[in-house]
């Protein structure tokens, strides 16, 4: 299928962008202007015996809402045809902007007043499409499961951006947990322009007063612009959080609900770092004590599984070195802490492989 698109003027409130569409194949036609909420259709319909005919269909529009939600790439519109649809509209554009699930730069709602008659716009203002969309210069999570804000940076690396307005420029791109390093001489694309063409975007939509603004906030570090680094894409760096201490408490500030899962489980928070479902990455706790030293180990079912569940895992622990080991039902995790502030050990945690006294003098020396 293929369509021919264009602008033309609304013969409502007469903006000159409407949006017009004609569809090659069925002959169909379509005009939305994002204005007004004014609709005008040409449909095709075909009858029982193959007859073809057409429907002319006009829809006096009340107002329109456009928006864009964060992470997302596309627009989306709304063509309002009553001022009930208008005043639901508001009420949900509001809740969404509050909630930060919509960008704010090209969020609005308009209202079509039939007496004057003229736009009104109810929420926001009217968003010119332009190669430059202020909020580009804020990161923004792929969707709600994008938890790249909350993990650590592994590694930084030198690319070479292409901006928006063409130029190419170095640069540093930080590396997550499982990131592929950049190819030598790859060129990532950006949406924003380069600060030296900044203050022509800006002027662009009505904003150049906000020049310094914006400069001041331009990162000097970018990241994939989706977690898979799939494609050629960078955007500006969240703000990463120094160390898993910090990681933990911004990850569940942001999802308390999902701190029952993992108590004080160093482990079980890498796993949700790196985006495992929390149902498939259940942790078990031990006490145990080597040497006069007490610790809790924490152990996930994957490991778990490894040695055929906890009966398999225990004589596991003991051959390391442990003589006296404990599953630690939930609530005895406290009482077991207590135990442990006697005579903690420096090695508990997260379970490890090999301890430092399991190793051989070969592997002492080496």
């Amino acid at each position: 299928m293929s369509s021919v698109l264009d602008y033309r003027h609304c013969p409502q409130c007469k903006f000159e962008q409407a949006d017009f569409e004609f569809n090659c194949r069925t002959s169909e036609e379509y005009l939305q202007c994002r204005m007004c909420g004014y609709c005008e259709y040409v449909d095709r319909e075909t009858d029982s015996e193959g007859k073809v005919s057409f429907k002319h269909r006009v829809i006096r529009g009340a107002g329109a809402l456009l928006y864009r939600r964060k992470g997302a790439i596309g627009y989306c519109a709304r063509y309002l045809a009553t001022q009930e649809e208008v005043s639901e509209a508001a009420q949900w554009l509001s809740e969404k902007l509050a909630a930060g699930e919509v960008r704010p730069s090209s969020a609005y709602l308009s209202r079509w007043n039939k007496e004057t008659p003229s736009v009104e716009l109810v929420i926001g203002r009217l968003y010119e499409f332009s190669n430059y969309d202020p909020d580009d210069e804020n990161p923004e999570p792929n969707g709600p499961n994008d938890l790249r804000p909350f993990q650590l940076i592994e590694m930084i690396r030198h690319l070479r951006v292409r901006y928006s307005c063409d130029h190419i420029l170095d640069g540093r791109i930080v590396l997550l947990h499982e990131q592929p390093e950049p190819k030598f001489e790859q060129v990532f694309e950006t949406a924003l322009p380069c600060l030296s063409c900044l203050p022509k975007s800006l002027d662009e939509i009505g904003r150049l007063g906000q020049y310094q603004e914006f400069r001041q906030s331009r990162t000097e570090l970018w990241e994939y612009r989706f977690p898979q680094a799939k494609d050629g894409r960078v955007m500006p760096a969240f703000n990463h959080p120094k160390t898993l201490q910090e990681a933990a408490s911004l990850f569940y500030l942001a999802h308390p609900d999902r701190k029952r899962f993992f108590p004080d489980s160093e482990s079980a928070f890498r796993h949700q770092l790196h985006g495992l479902p929390d149902k498939e990455n259940v942790v078990t706790f031990f006490y145990a004590e080597p040497d006069g030293t007490r610790g809790i180990i924490a152990v996930s079912d994957f490991v778990l599984e490894l040695f055929n569940g906890v009966e398999g895992f225990t004589p596991k622990l003991r051959k390391q070195g442990f003589t006296e080991v404990l599953k630690l039902d939930p609530q005895e995790i406290d009482a077991a802490k207590e135990k442990v502030s006697y005579a903690p050990g420096d090695w508990g945690g997260s379970w490890k492989n090999v301890y430092p006294w399991q190793r051989t003098s070969w592997q002492a020396k080496s």
